[in-house]
């Protein structure tokens, strides 16, 4: 069905709505899509250790301990980085999940200094310092490469973009209502910011996006199995048991 999605000939036997047909004709690959490069499976040395390289040391990561210091210290030893990038890229090739990558820590932060009401906290899952240096590599960058290539990406969308950061998008706002101040204009704004956006994105629907952009399946074959096997260590602080999360893995986009 997703094939027939991409191909822009899916059939379905219910009415479908004036929106989801929209949703249907956008979904389908553009032919300067489908010539875009396939974002493969496989990490070289050289790539291994670039992004570890560019990768920062302070960030949080890693419930097993191995946080980025020591990935950083490893990849710059070319023996070592050669034989960790097949290592690293075995999953995404084949399709299949670490058990080590199944492990992660949500951290509880506070929206505002010293109120930690449970509705002001803002959660923060911690992945493995690997994988999650693989994921920004093959969707981050991989991806994101395609999709600017072929301008499938809205304008109105900040962060993350080359000149196109968050900082830029607040800069454009202050120009925007300054410039309006001085000629005396009247203008209005409308912010289009959904409530827990990141938790409406359902990995039925951005493994199709990501398929779209020529994303292997066995890459998303591996982060499906992941997100469904992972299990989540509420903040060590607290003193909380482990929980184990009922996650959608999203397989069914990829038939």
């Amino acid at each position: 069905m997703t094939n027939d999605l991409l191909a822009g000939q899916l059939r379905v036997d219910v009415e479908v709505t004036e929106t989801m047909a929209a949703w249907f004709k956008a979904v389908a690959q553009t032919d300067a899509e489908r010539h875009q490069p396939p974002v493969v499976g496989s990490i070289s040395t050289d790539e291994y250790q670039e992004m570890f390289k560019a990768a920062k040391e302070r960030v949080s990561s890693s419930s097993s301990g191995l946080h980025y210091t020591l990935w950083k210290a490893m990849a710059t030893d070319p023996a070592m980085a050669k034989f960790l990038s097949i290592m690293i890229s075995l999953p995404f090739i084949y399709g299949f999940a670490c058990d080590r990558w199944t492990n992660a820590i949500d951290v509880m932060l506070m929206k505002k200094k010293n109120n930690c009401k449970i509705h002001m906290l803002r959660i923060i899952g911690l992945l493995e310092a690997d994988l999650n240096t693989a994921l920004k590599f093959f969707f981050a960058k991989r991806m994101m490469w395609n999709a600017e290539a072929t301008g499938e990406v809205s304008n109105e969308q900040w962060g993350g973009r080359k000149n196109m950061s968050s900082i830029d998008a607040a800069m454009l706002k202050c120009l925007t209502f300054e410039s309006a101040r001085i000629t005396g204009d009247t203008i209005g704004s409308i912010y289009y910011d959904n409530t827990s956006c990141f938790d409406r994105m359902h990995p039925e629907i951005s493994n199709i996006i990501a398929r779209k952009h020529n994303v292997d399946t066995n890459i998303l074959k591996a982060r499906s199995i992941i997100i469904q096997r992972i299990t989540a260590e509420f903040g060590r602080v607290w003193g909380l048991p482990k929980n184990t999360m009922e996650m959608r893995t999203g397989e069914d986009a990829l038939r």
